[in-house]
């Protein structure tokens, strides 16, 4: 009971948080950082700056995410789960403090520096850049794979009307993944080629990767959910 109340406070916080780092963003766009003339201030509350103060608190956000999935280790204890499930959930709690981590000091970039300058993959090509997708692409097609077989090993315990309502968050996360790949690919496209550069596509890039992080807590909260139920304690 008490870890659904937490579960639940940090969700709606999690929303909050979002909708306002996108009004930040949108109100940048409009006034090119000089709203009120706190120039410095709004560079700071933008989520496209690497750096800043805005992408800390979705750091922070992609932190939080390691909880629900750390619950539902810890809910099952009639070993309901199967035992890959179950390592599945902890990989993702490992993963949810790796990617904060990545997003304040930007280590795939980092990691596709290095390979790119070793193998020259994507050079003269508008994929220049995109090498970490070596190493990064593999493990997020495993993590698929088992994100499938965890999740058809959970639903099949839960009714109907649940498993629908979890379905709909995986498809919503889905779009939102998407969205967040066609954006990158062509924000590259645009600076590699044109050399240009899109605010405003990156900014529906930065809001869909909020979308992702509020949809991901929401479908391990709702799984949560569903296996306090099935432990019998009152959700």
């Amino acid at each position: 009971m008490k870890m659904n109340r937490l579960l639940q406070d940090i969700y709606r916080i999690l929303l909050i948080l979002s909708v306002v780092l996108v009004l930040w963003m949108i109100l940048n766009e409009f006034t090119q950082y000089d709203a009120i003339g706190f120039t410095g201030l709004w560079y700071e509350l933008d989520l496209r700056i690497e750096g800043s103060f805005a992408s800390w608190l979705e750091s922070m956000g992609m932190f939080l995410c390691f909880l629900p999935a750390y619950a539902i280790v810890r809910i099952d204890t009639d070993k309901r789960l199967s035992r890959l499930s179950k390592l599945f959930f902890q990989v993702l709690a490992g993963a949810a403090v790796f990617l904060a981590a990545d997003e304040m000091l930007g280590i795939h970039e980092r990691i596709g520096e290095k390979i790119g300058n070793a193998t020259n993959l994507g050079t003269g090509t508008f994929l220049e850049g995109f090498a970490w997708v070596l190493i990064y692409g593999p493990i997020a097609l495993f993590g698929l794979v088992l994100f499938v077989y965890a999740l058809r090993d959970t639903l099949q315990h839960f009714i109907p009307s649940r498993r629908a309502k979890l379905m709909h968050i995986v498809l919503i996360i889905a779009v939102g993944i998407g969205t967040i790949l066609v954006l990158e690919m062509g924000e590259a496209y645009l600076y590699n080629i044109l050399r240009i550069r899109s605010s405003l596509m990156t900014m529906v890039e930065e809001s869909a990767e909020l979308v992702v992080i509020c949809g991901y807590f929401k479908l391990m909260h709702a799984m949560y959910n569903g296996m306090e139920a099935m432990a019998g304690v009152p959700a």
